[in-house]
């Protein structure tokens, strides 16, 4: 196995390790894939129930209004379906933040002195 087919089972690997245990299901909204003599530009057919997908939309929009979906395939059967996409990207420092770090680092002891002289 080569270097980036065991780089691309890691990440797989990682990506689904980190949906594992907060899998929620897109209710009312559902994936079938298309015959084969269907045309080249059409690769699937999605479909809601409307009232179930409301609801699921209404409950996990986001403070602008989106909800953001992945589209998963199950191992066993290769049966597509859909998940809340509950990624959420890490918070930016703020200036306080740097303050208090530098401030911290500036106290903290240098590690790199000679401390051989000192009689305890």
């Amino acid at each position: 196995m080569g270097m980036s087919q065991l780089s691309k089972l890691l990440i797989i690997q990682e990506y689904n390790m980190e949906y594992k245990d907060e899998m929620i299901f897109a209710d009312g909204m559902g994936f079938k894939e298309v015959p084969p003599n269907a045309p080249e530009a059409v690769r699937g057919n999605v479909y809601f129930n409307v009232e179930k997908f409301k609801a699921f939309l209404d409950k996990y929009k986001d403070s602008r209004g989106w909800v953001n979906t992945k589209m998963m395939k199950s191992k066993e059967k290769g049966t597509i379906y859909f998940i809340l996409d509950t990624w959420k990207p890490q918070a930016q420092p703020t200036l306080a933040d740097v303050a208090e770090a530098k401030e911290k680092r500036d106290f903290a002891p240098n590690v790199n002195e000679d401390l051989s002289d000192i009689p305890f």
